[in-house]
C-alpha cells in the first residue's frame, strides 16, 4: 500500500492588532497588553495506492477542507519583570474554543525567568516553533508521535528558564516539571520532566537537544489513554 499524504496551508494569516513591544533580552517588556490573531485554513488530500478500502478510508480521514487555526491571544506585561500570556484556539473543540497557553513568567534575574502555568514543554524545535512561523500546515508524523506519547505538546507545570553565558543565544537552557496525565490518586509534582538546551553561534545555525522523561505510568492497566513509563531525546 502506497499512501502520500499532502496537505496544503492555503492561508496563513498573523493579524497584530497592536505593534508588538520592544522585547528585552530575557524575553519580556515593558509594554502591558498585547493582543494578537491568527487564522489559517488548509486543503488536505492523500494520494492511496494499493490497499484495502478499510485502510484507504481511514488514510483518507482528515482530507478535505479544514479550519486549522481560529487563534486569539494577548499578552500583558505589567512590569519589565512580569509576563504573561493567554491563547484560545476557536478551531479546536467543535468552535467552542480550546485554552492553548495559560502562563505567567517572573523573571528575578537578567538571565533567569521562572514560567509557571499551561504551556509547551521544551521538546523539540519544530513542536515549539510558532504556528505562525511555520511554512506548513501540519508539524508532521514525528512531532505528532512526540505529543501522542505524551513526551510533547502543552502541559500544566513549571519551568525554569536560564542563560549561563553572556549572551542568551549562546546558550539558553529550559528546564520543568509537568503534570504529565497524573492527576488525583497518582498525582504527582513531577509526573513528567523535560529539557532543552539551546545555542546560537551564528544567525546561520541553530542547534538544539531535548530530553523528556515520565517516571511512572498514567491511568490504569487496559485504560486506552494510559501512557506507559518511559523516556525520549532528540537533537534538531
Amino acid at each position: 500500500m502506497r499512501l502520500l499524504p499532502v496537505h496544503v496551508a492555503l492561508l496563513g494569516v498573523q493579524l497584530a492588532l497592536a505593534e508588538p513591544p520592544p522585547r528585552e533580552a530575557a524575553g519580556l517588556s515593558s509594554r502591558a497588553f498585547t493582543p494578537g490573531m491568527l487564522l489559517q485554513t488548509r486543503y488536505g488530500d492523500t494520494f492511496a495506492g494499493d490497499g484495502t478500502k478499510i485502510q484507504r478510508t481511514a488514510a483518507r480521514e482528515d482530507d478535505g477542507w479544514r479550519l486549522r487555526r481560529a487563534r486569539l491571544d494577548a499578552g500583558f506585561d505589567p512590569s519589565a519583570r512580569v509576563h504573561g500570556e493567554i491563547a484560545v484556539d476557536f478551531a479546536d473543540a467543535g468552535g467552542s474554543g480550546a485554552l492553548k497557553d495559560a502562563l505567567a513568567q517572573l523573571r528575578p534575574h537578567s538571565r533567569v525567568t521562572v514560567t509557571a502555568g499551561q504551556f509547551k514543554r521544551p521538546f523539540s524545535a519544530m513542536e515549539l516553533r510558532s504556528p505562525a512561523k511555520l511554512e506548513v500546515a501540519e508539524r508532521g508524523p514525528t512531532d505528532e508521535l512526540a505529543r501522542r506519547l505524551g513526551f510533547a505538546g502543552r502541559d500544566v507545570g513549571a519551568m525554569l528558564s536560564g542563560a549561563p553565558l553572556p549572551k542568551r543565544r549562546f546558550l539558553a537552557i529550559d528546564a520543568g516539571a509537568f503534570r504529565g496525565g497524573r492527576i488525583g490518586e497518582d498525582a504527582s509534582p513531577a509526573g513528567a520532566v523535560a529539557a532543552r538546551a539551546t545555542t546560537e553561534p551564528c544567525d546561520a545555525l541553530r542547534a538544539g537537544a531535548s530530553f523528556a522523561w515520565r517516571p511512572g505510568a498514567t491511568g490504569a492497566a487496559g485504560d486506552r489513554d494510559r501512557l506507559a513509563r518511559g523516556a525520549a531525546g532528540g537533537a534538531d
